[in-house]
């Protein structure tokens, strides 16, 4: 008894997986009702910035309100931003619109370790990798290299007017009362 017991309940966790599964893939049409595959579908990935830290090592981070524009093959064009996982994603048309271009846009003063740094994006070298992946769906790893930022504030020329103004103050200090 217990065996028929156990076989049916196998065969019936079976059933419910394969339908389940089936179910999963099947993307209802908004032409027909029939399960086929549908027109909708998603580009997707993750925004990647690439740097090299102190010791020389290559050091990839996820980046966060990075503008992705996509554009579809007639022209049209819609802007997503990535979120604070670098992760993006919009909605497409793969049956009207065979061809999707992704770009994104060099951004500055990201802070890292209290260094900023300058990602690059599609027009400065950014790589591109597109993956197929479940029905309907493109995903796309983005990976933006980057360079620390200069800070221009304490740059010769300034540290030496300051040297001056220093000098000036220390030598005739009453021409400097009113600051």
């Amino acid at each position: 008894m217990r065996k028929l017991l156990f076989a049916i309940t196998a065969a019936f966790l079976m059933i419910l997986t394969v339908f389940g599964c089936a179910n999963a893939v099947m993307v209802k049409s908004n032409k027909d009702n029939k399960g086929t595959l549908g027109p909708d579908g998603t580009i997707y990935g993750t925004v990647f910035g690439m740097y090299e830290n102190d010791w020389g090592e290559d050091v990839q981070i996820p980046l966060a309100g990075v503008k992705v524009t996509i554009t579809r093959s007639d022209g049209d064009s819609r802007t997503v931003y990535t979120d604070a996982n670098g992760y993006f994603s919009h909605t497409v048309n793969f049956e009207k619109y065979d061809r999707y271009t992704i770009e994104t846009e060099t951004i500055e003063g990201v802070v890292i370790d209290g260094k900023k740094y300058k990602f690059y994006g599609t027009a400065e070298n950014a790589v591109i990798t597109w993956w197929d992946t479940f029905v309907n769906a493109k995903k796309v790893d983005i990976l933006m290299p980057g360079k620390e930022m200069k800070d221009k504030s304490l740059s010769l020329t300034n540290t030496q007017f300051l040297k001056i103004i220093n000098t000036l103050h220390a030598f005739f200090p009453y021409l400097f009362n009113k600051f």
